[in-house]
């Protein structure tokens, strides 16, 4: 069997076996995604008597409290916010 055939042919496995694997991957991370989304549920959403308790234990320890800056709620704003913030130190610098 000629040299080229060979690697086509390994060629050609790879991309199957990678395929599959990509698939695999996928179907993990969903399955995980789906047990993980009950337990992010809201609490009004919840059954009475079910509760975490981690919410409250990270609000009491929040990393903001007293901080000058509230928490950003979305990555554009805080990436807006960061772009100013440079541009001031920019200017300030020159």
């Amino acid at each position: 069997m000629p040299a080229a055939v060979k690697w086509a042919a390994l060629v050609l496995a790879t991309g199957f076996v990678a395929q599959f694997g990509k698939m695999l991957a996928e179907y993990v991370v969903k399955r995980y995604r789906e047990r993980h989304a009950s337990s992010n549920t809201p609490q009004a959403a919840r059954p009475s008597g079910e509760t975490t308790g981690g919410a409250e234990r990270r609000a009491a320890s929040s990393p903001f409290e007293g901080a000058a800056v509230p928490p950003v709620d979305s990555k554009i704003e805080k990436k807006m916010r960061k772009a100013r913030y440079k541009a001031n130190k920019k200017s300030r610098d020159r």
